[in-house]
């Protein structure tokens, strides 16, 4: 309430008493409309918007509600405006409609709005960072900016130990940055990537080391009828992998075409089976 105004006084009387001298009767006393506290907030500016967003972070910080230990997730959601705003963005958008006759129909449409990009506590879910950009921005390009950010919110109350990033956040030249800074970063990859394609291939051929196993019971189907099962999980760890040349700094992954380019290597943790399903 203080970042935004609000002064003590007012939080603990609530509502001004100013006019109500002239009203019939006594004015009823209460606490402030639900509204008063987001009616300030529209008016930010969307920079000043995050700065007070990452106050609060740090207030939060302050008052020891994470670990010492944090693992970082990243999560974007788009915030639509019904008309172009100052330093927002446009994209295109595919929608399905269905007509009275029960047909669908897909259209494409121009939307205004921004990006809201956060870094969340992957255990407890409260925010550790957070950037507004204009939607048409890439969230690869404030991939960096949002960790720095976070670990700046959280500095001398809690570390981020690791991050996991969404497909989107696939960047070799960020990702080693990142690495380079002391931080473990996962990033799920795609079924159609070469990353995940060689991984399969070297799990398959029995490379690597199981690196976990759980067998936990689970409860199928319902009422008089539902079973229980054991759901095997298993995932095994494969090491030196070479997918992306540019996993390093931009003069590093020039000379990818090269026969004797030295490519960075990852470290891969493939699902080998995942609840009985290979």
């Amino acid at each position: 309430m203080r970042l935004v105004g609000f002064n003590a006084q007012q939080v603990r009387q609530g509502v001004c008493p100013r006019g109500a001298a002239p009203r019939q009767g006594a004015r009823t006393a209460g606490p402030m409309c639900p509204e008063t506290l987001a009616d300030h907030l529209v008016q930010l500016h969307r920079r000043d918007l995050a700065a007070w967003c990452n106050e609060v972070i740090r207030a939060l910080a302050k008052a020891r509600i994470c670990g010492p230990k944090v693992t970082g997730m990243v999560e974007a959601t788009e915030l639509e405006t019904t008309a172009p705003d100052e330093g927002g963005g446009q994209v295109t958008r595919k929608r399905q409609l269905t007509d009275t006759h029960g047909h669908t129909h897909e259209i494409a449409g121009t939307v205004d709005g921004f990006q809201l990009l956060v870094l969340i506590d992957a255990g407890t879910k409260r925010p550790l960072a957070a950037q507004v950009v204009p939607s048409h921005a890439h969230e690869v390009l404030s991939m960096r900016a949002l960790v720095t950010q976070a670990r700046t919110n959280l500095a001398g109350h809690a570390r981020v130990q690791q991050v996991v990033f969404d497909k989107a956040f696939w960047e070799g030249v960020d990702l080693w940055g990142l690495d380079r800074q002391g931080l473990l970063c996962g990033v799920a990859a795609q079924a159609t990537m070469a990353v995940t394609i060689d991984a399969q291939a070297q799990a398959a051929a029995g490379e690597g080391v199981i690196v976990g196993r759980r067998v936990p019971t689970g409860r199928q189907g319902q009422g008089r009828t539902a079973w229980t099962e054991r759901l095997e999980t298993a995932v095994v760890g494969i090491p030196g992998l070479t997918p992306d040349d540019q996993d390093g700094t931009p003069e590093h992954g020039r000379p990818h075409h090269r026969r004797d380019f030295d490519p960075h290597r990852i470290t891969a943790v493939g699902v080998r089976t995942w609840h009985h399903r290979d």
